[in-house]
């Protein structure tokens, strides 16, 4: 039996993703598949060690039957075999919509990171159409309309029970509520403005517009400081609580039925599962820059317009549909069944 030998490659600093780690597991069932992952942590300021570096990614690419990539690490197609399968898994992630933002590659000079992909798995009507407009792409390039891998464990109601359970254990004031879910990235203990922006948070009205079935929920230390403010009731506390290394970030995502966030790929994934979603302006990210400039009325200029925005207006509602209808396949196959027919 012929092993085919399958390359995760990534040099942009994202590390090894969990949706490479999906497509492993499904065909680690197989025994005809061997894995080896390259990952870099970006480019490296010295010009001779940079060239070195893609020297070695590309002799490392080279003894690969597939390479499968979520942004552009695949190295050029020089020495590359010629029956190589090149995968580009487009998921949402701040690399996409950082691409949004550069004017590079619009009108005649295309960009050419993805000249040799041979199969491309987009995950939503936004990265493929920027993949069309701003890349140099290969005319016979099989392309999939996909789910992210991610997407479908979001649905498992069991699973959402289970994490529900668990997190009742540190947080029994879960019990018969809702979670409202608030993630910041970036975010960092020694900045002020960080925490003068999560402190300007008034919990008890939180509470008081969004009524006694919610729970709040948070990996932000600034916004879990709330707890040392003096109006804040003793039920109050009852309903507030930090996630930090006691569960993935994923898993609270899944346990979660509102969404907070300035990580777009968080927002996305919770909204392709039907999940209300609004993006925090916190950090000046680009999802965040591309949600002011494309979905305004699904931002929240400051911590404080949480308050009240349980309740959606019309043009939220619109700006909802049309962000999901945008950054998702209502019929999209999974992501990683389709990489797999791929490669077999």
């Amino acid at each position: 039996m012929q092993v085919k030998k399958i390359a995760f490659v990534n040099t942009n600093g994202q590390g090894v993703s969990l949706d490479f780690k999906r497509i492993q597991d499904r065909l680690a069932q197989e025994e005809q598949y061997q894995f080896s992952y390259y990952v870099q942590s970006g480019s490296k300021r010295n010009p001779w060690v940079q060239k070195g570096m893609e020297i070695g990614r590309q002799a490392f690419c080279e003894q690969a039957d597939a390479v499968i990539v979520n942004d552009h690490s695949l190295p050029g197609a020089d020495g590359m075999p010629a029956q190589q399968k090149r995968i580009l898994l487009a998921t949402p992630s701040e690399y996409w919509f950082a691409q949004s933002l550069d004017q590079a590659g619009q009108g005649s000079g295309k960009k050419k990171e993805f000249s040799t992909v041979t199969h491309l798995a987009c995950t939503s009507p936004f990265i493929q159409n920027l993949l069309n407009e701003r890349y140099q792409l290969r005319p016979d390039a099989v392309w999939a309309e996909t789910n992210s891998p991610f997407v479908g464990e979001l649905k498992q109601e069991d699973e959402r029970r289970r994490l529900r359970d668990q997190l009742k254990q540190d947080y029994p004031g879960i019990q018969n509520r809702k979670i409202l879910l608030v993630l910041t990235f970036k975010e960092t203990n020694r900045d002020m403005t960080d925490e003068a922006t999560m402190l300007s948070l008034d919990v008890h009205r939180l509470f008081e517009q969004w009524g006694d079935d919610w729970f709040l929920l948070t990996n932000s230390k600034n916004l879990i400081r709330n707890l040392d403010r003096s109006d804040l009731t003793d039920e109050d506390c009852q309903r507030i609580g930090l996630v930090q290394q006691k569960m993935l970030i994923r898993d609270m995502v899944k346990a979660a039925d509102f969404l907070v966030t300035n990580h777009g790929t968080h927002a996305c994934e919770a909204a392709a599962a039907g999940r209300p979603v609004l993006a925090l302006q916190y950090k000046n990210r680009a999802f965040e820059q591309y949600m002011q400039a494309n979905y305004s009325e699904l931002c929240l200029t400051s911590i404080q317009e949480l308050i009240d925005a349980k309740t959606a207006s019309p043009a939220r509602e619109a700006g909802y549909r049309r962000f999901c209808a945008e950054h998702t396949y209502a019929d999209g196959q999974p992501a990683v069944d389709c990489i797999v027919r791929w490669l077999e």
